[in-house]
């Protein structure tokens, strides 16, 4: 309900407060996110599966700091993970794509204006892919 002492924004000095920063979202806080996640096994062969999975992960807008600025904002994204393989009894081998869709997305940003770079940003990992295998004995 009340934030008096919110520090003043960027790379400012941290002794400086700003006006109150009461109703803003909090750091890191969407005001949305949903998931959902589906997976199908397919019998091959007797102890064989086929194994195939989708997931989407979605959060609206972030804010990085206090003050709401929307320069520092991370804006929303949609997430979506593929994964397909094989399943025995002692062993698996999946093939998997990380943010297939190659969506670009701020994960984090900040004001540097004192070293000389107004924003600097932290991107999401772009769609990544590779094989995970398991063997259990």
């Amino acid at each position: 309900e009340d934030f008096a002492g919110c520090p003043a924004p960027g790379a400012a000095d941290p002794s400086i407060v700003s006006a109150n920063c009461a109703g803003n979202f909090l750091n890191l806080a969407p005001e949305w996110t949903a998931s959902i996640g589906t997976q199908l096994a397919y019998p091959i062969q007797p102890g064989l599966d086929l194994v195939a999975r989708l997931d989407w992960n979605y959060r609206s807008d972030v804010f990085f700091e206090p003050q709401n600025d929307p320069r520092l904002r991370g804006t929303s994204r949609d997430l979506i993970n593929v994964r397909i393989g094989l399943v025995k009894e002692r062993w698996e081998v999946f093939a998997w794509v990380l943010n297939a869709a190659d969506e670009l997305y701020v994960n984090y940003s900040d004001d540097r204006s004192i070293v000389g770079s107004n924003v600097t940003r932290a991107y999401g990992a772009p769609r990544t892919y590779g094989v995970t295998a398991k063997l259990s004995y």
